[in-house]
């Protein structure tokens, strides 16, 4: 048994949320022409995306004795590290939404699910942190920054070895993209009511134009999100293989358009936050394996490659998963792991241990120091 967010009426400008607790009469009024739902799986809509990618997209959630709330969406955007819309962690929603200040939630009831299904997720995550974008907090009809990192109290990928998170693009925006098709994923409603959905659906969406601070995404009939989708993201395949973020789910916007924050206009708010650390965790430049998947990690966020489809960097000598020197263990790039015949070259059949000299650790140097951050809202004790 689910129990829904509550469904609080509010007449802002034209501003409707997405999230957990607030509607526009024309809304209710069913003034909404939207398909809602989309697919199971993206393979059904003929986007590729592997299983490590897709289990970035997670779930608010809450238990509450035999029920679970359901809230926002939210994305993966590093190992301890979650990106989503700022009024899905807002508690104090009526009077922020009259230019008062923002007041997290509380940190103790903040839970972000992953995997297909809320009701038995695959892991679960806790904050310990929550930055909201200062500037949206200066009035509540101003939504031009409605995003908010929440720092995670645990490693997802020390703990979570079915996700890899997905990076948030900073590159400019381009006027080629405008007509594209963006994956979407979510746990929104699937009829357009507060009846938010325990698993996970994906659309194909439009991006139809943007301006200065936001996305505008149009319905392509493949899907489309509604209420319990904010905070999720759009997600672009780039040339360089990479799967982005480009922006969280916001608000409905004029005719039939969704609202997204951009990430490249607030890649300012995202560094002040977005240290080494919180991305990478332990892995680094060199990589780690995961399955056949070789897994790396920067400055910039994770990049995944499938050894069975493309050649793994030359300097991991390890393929993922598959040789018998690495069967078990997580030293893509561990000379001690080499997959050699040659006993003198430092694989493991040197009589070496294949823990010594840091055997199984991948990880370049983590953080490079923690950054001045002068987004982070203090955190009061309140009640989602």
């Amino acid at each position: 048994m689910r129990v829904q967010g509550p469904n609080i009426i509010m007449a802002i400008l034209t501003i409707s949320f997405l999230g957990c607790d607030g509607i526009s009469p024309a809304e209710e009024a069913g003034e909404i022409s939207a398909v809602i739902d989309g697919a199971d799986h993206p393979d059904d809509l003929g986007f590729e995306i592997n299983p490590l990618e897709m289990g970035a997209v997670g779930g608010q959630r809450r238990e509450m004795g035999d029920d679970i709330y359901q809230g926002c969406s939210g994305t993966l955007a590093g190992d301890r590290l979650v990106v989503t819309a700022a009024h899905c962690v807002v508690s104090n929603r009526e009077e922020w939404m009259g230019g008062a200040e923002a007041v997290p939630v509380n940190l103790a009831l903040w839970e972000l699910g992953t995997g297909d299904d809320m009701e038995n997720p695959d892991c679960r995550f806790h904050a310990q942190a929550i930055h909201i974008h200062p500037e949206i907090a200066a009035s509540g009809a101003d939504l031009a920054h409605d995003i908010a990192l929440v720092e995670l109290s645990s490693s997802v990928i020390e703990t979570c070895p079915s996700t890899i998170p997905l990076p948030l693009n900073t590159d400019p925006v381009e006027d080629d993209m405008v007509g594209e098709l963006f994956l979407q994923g979510g746990f929104g409603s699937l009829d357009g009511t507060y009846d938010f959905s325990l698993l996970r659906q994906w659309s194909l969406i439009e991006f139809a134009g943007y301006s200065d601070t936001i996305l505008a995404m149009g319905n392509a009939q493949e899907g489309f999100p509604t209420f319990g989708d904010s905070g999720s993201g759009t997600l672009r395949r780039f040339e360089d293989g990479s799967l982005r973020n480009m922006g969280i789910a916001s608000r409905s916007g004029a005719g039939d358009t969704m609202v997204f924050t951009r990430m490249d206009a607030n890649a300012d708010f995202i560094d002040s936050v977005a240290t080494l650390d919180l991305i990478c965790g332990p892995v680094g430049e060199l990589g780690k394996c995961v399955d056949e998947y070789h897994v790396t990690c920067d400055a910039d966020g994770f990049r995944t490659t499938d050894c069975t489809q493309e050649d793994c960097p030359l300097e991991c000598p390890c393929e993922c998963d598959v040789s018998l020197e690495c069967d078990g263990e997580d030293c893509a790039c561990d000379p001690e792991c080499a997959s050699t015949d040659d006993p003198t070259d430092g694989g493991p059949d040197d009589g070496q241990s294949e823990t010594s000299g840091g055997g199984g650790d991948c990880s370049a140097p983590g953080d490079t120091g923690a950054r001045a951050s002068s987004s982070l809202i203090s955190l009061a004790a309140s009640s989602i």
